[in-house]
């Protein structure tokens, strides 16, 4: 029972972590393309 409920709360969280991660590398590179062109 504790496994079934644990495991989507983690495969939540790396999900949520990933996101993050892309969302960030992205979010910089987008951010120094505009300072490039500023």
């Amino acid at each position: 029972m504790q496994k079934s409920s644990c495991t989507p709360n983690f495969v939540k969280n790396s999900l949520k972590m990933l996101i993050y991660s892309h969302v960030n590398s992205a979010f910089s590179l987008v951010f120094a393309s505009l300072w490039d062109t500023i």
